[in-house]
C-alpha cells in the first residue's frame, strides 16, 4: 500500500519530543509492515537528526524561527501546494495525518484530485480535552489558549471529514466518541510506543553519570520534556522550588535531573537542568528513578514510556501514566502531591530490592503492552480492515 504520512510538528529527521517519538513509532510500524511511505513535514522541524527509515521526505515552508509546530501551520497555501503536488505524483492509497488542520485540507484535495484516497487523522491526543484545560490555566500565554481553541473547533472537522481516527489510548477512543458521537467503527486504537532499550553495562552507566556529574554515591532523579509544553514546564519549575529543597533537607543523596527541548540550563544545589541532550536513552541510563509529576494534560506521555522502557522505577501522578493500565504498587510508585513525591523517593533510595522490582514489573508491562510490537499489530489489523494490507491499489468499497 502506499501510505503518504503527513504532519506539522513532527518530522521523520526531527528532534526526540515525545510528539515526534510518537509519530516515529507510527510511521515505523508502517514502514515495517512492507507499505511505501513517503512524508510531508514543515522545514522548520527537520534535518535535525538521521533519518534512519530512509523514507522520502518532502517539505514545505521555510525555516526555522517560523511557525514549525504550532499545528496551525497546516493552514497555509505552501502547505496546500506541496500536498496538492504529492497526491497527484505519488497517488497514495492512504493519507494518514498527524493535525486537524492539515487532515481537513487532506481530505479535501483528494476529494478533488478524483481518486480513491483514505484519510485518516492520527490523534496524538484530544485537543478539546486541551482546551478545556488551558484556558483555566492563567499561566498559559494567551495565545496558547487561543491556538488551541482554533485545533478543538478543527478537530471536529477532522474527524467528521477523515475516514478514520487512529486514537493513542482507549482512554482518548471513549472520549473521541463520547465527545462528537462518533461512530466506535471509524475509530482505531494505535498506540504510540518505542523499542526496549538496551541495558548500559556498568562502564557505560558510570560514564552516563559523570557526563552530567553524578557521583557514584548520589542518586540520580530525573524527568525531561518539552519546556515549551505548558504541563511540562509547571512540572520542571514544581521540581526545582518545591522538592529539590524538601529533598536537599530530607535525602541530600538524592540529585535532580530535568532535560528536554526548549529547556534553559540552570544549576542550584541539589537541582540541574541540562538543557537538551543528544541521547535521551544515555541520559537515562545513567539515572537510579523517573518522576512524572504531571498535574494536568491530555493524551498518552510518551516521557513514561521512555522510562519503563530503559527499566527505571517510576513515581508518578496517576496524569502521568493516564492511558497506560499500569498497576500502582506494582509497575509504577504513584503520588499526587510534592510530600508523597519526596516520600516515595526516600523510600526508594532505602530500599534497592524495591527499586529492582518496581523497574522489572514497570519493564515487563511495557514489553507485553506498550512495546512497538503492539503498535505495529494494531496498525497491521487497521490495514488488514482496508482490505489488503500490502495491495497496491486503491481500495474498493
Amino acid at each position: 500500500m502506499k501510505i503518504l504520512v503527513v504532519s506539522s510538528g513532527c518530522s521523520v529527521t526531527g528532534s526526540s519530543t515525545g510528539a515526534n517519538s510518537g509519530f516515529i513509532s507510527v510511521l515505523q510500524a508502517l514502514h515495517d509492515l512492507g507499505n511505501e511511505i513517503e512524508t510531508l513535514a514543515h522545514t522548520s522541524n527537520a534535518g535535525i537528526t538521521e533519518n534512519r527509515l530512509g523514507v522520502p521526505e518532502h517539505l514545505y515552508g521555510r525555516g526555522k524561527g517560523h511557525v514549525g509546530s504550532s499545528g496551525l501551520a497546516d493552514i497555509s497555501p505552501a502547505f496546500w501546494l506541496r500536498l496538492k503536488s504529492l497526491i497527484r505524483d505519488f497517488s497514495p492509497d492512504l493519507i494518514v495525518v498527524s493535525g486537524p488542520p492539515g487532515t481537513v485540507c487532506s481530505k479535501a484535495l483528494a476529494s478533488l484530485s478524483g481518486q480513491k484516497t483514505r484519510v485518516v487523522y492520527d490523534s496524538h491526543n484530544v485537543e478539546q480535552s486541551f482546551f478545556s484545560q488551558y484556558r483555566t490555566k492563567s499561566y498559559v500565554h494567551p495565545r496558547a489558549v487561543m491556538m488551541s481553541a482554533v485545533l478543538a473547533v478543527l478537530e471536529k472537522a477532522a474527524v467528521n471529514v477523515s475516514d478514520y481516527v487512529l486514537c493513542r489510548s482507549q482512554k482518548d477512543l471513549s472520549v473521541f466518541s463520547e465527545t462528537y458521537n462518533v461512530d466506535r467503527r471509524k475509530l482505531f486504537l494505535a498506540p504510540s510506543s518505542r523499542p526496549v532499550a538496551r541495558k548500559p553495562n556498568e562502564n557505560q552507566r558510570m560514564v552516563s553519570r559523570g557526563a552530567i556529574g553524578l557521583r557514584p554515591d548520589d542518586f540520580g532523579v530525573v524527568f525531561h520534556g518539552a519546556y515549551s509544553h505548558p504541563p511540562n514546564r509547571q512540572a520542571f519549575e514544581l521540581i526545582r522550588m518545591e522538592l529539590a529543597p524538601i529533598l536537599l533537607k530530607e535525602e541530600p543523596s538524592a540529585k535532580l535531573f530535568c532535560f528536554g527541548t526548549e529547556t534553559p540550563k540552570a544549576k542550584e544545589y541539589n537541582f540541574c537542568s541540562l538543557g537538551q541532550v543528544e541521547n535521551v536513552d544515555e541520559t537515562l541510563g545513567g539515572m537510579d528513578v523517573a518522576i512524572v509529576p504531571l498535574l494536568w494534560g491530555a493524551g498518552i506521555k510518551l516521557k513514561t514510556l521512555d522510562y519503563l522502557a530503559n527499566g527505571l522505577p517510576v513515581v508518578s501522578t496517576k496524569e502521568g501514566v493516564a492511558g497506560f493500565d499500569l498497576n500502582p504498587g506494582e509497575e509504577y510508585f504513584e503520588a499526587d502531591s510534592v510530600e508523597e513525591f519526596a516520600e516515595a523517593i526516600g523510600i526508594l533510595i532505602s530500599s534497592q530490592q524495591l527499586r529492582s522490582a518496581l523497574a522489572e514489573k514497570g519493564q515487563d508491562a511495557f514489553r507485553k503492552r506498550l512495546s512497538d510490537l503492539q503498535t505495529k499489530e494494531a496498525l497491521e489489523r487497521f490495514l488488514e480492515h482496508l482490505g489488503d494490507r500490502r495491495g497496491v491499489s486503491h481500495y474498493e468499497e
